[in-house]
């Protein structure tokens, strides 16, 4: 599993700028709500979102 967001509100690491999108690498943990772990970044998941299928062709050409 693997996240992408169109919209960043916050990187307190500074990688991301505001309102930039992120695609995450592979998933170690998700709680099904909003706690997404990749094996360097904790995710919290805010506002409306759906999950999708893709393949990793699709995911990797993702900008």
């Amino acid at each position: 599993m693997f996240l992408y967001s169109h919209c960043v509100t916050y990187d307190s690491q500074g990688r991301f700028p505001p309102g930039g999108w992120v695609r995450s690498t592979l998933c170690k943990t998700y709680d099904g709500v909003c706690m997404f772990e990749t094996r360097n970044t904790v995710y919290v998941l805010i506002g409306q979102g759906r999950e999708q299928t893709a393949s990793l062709k699709t995911i990797f050409g993702l900008f």
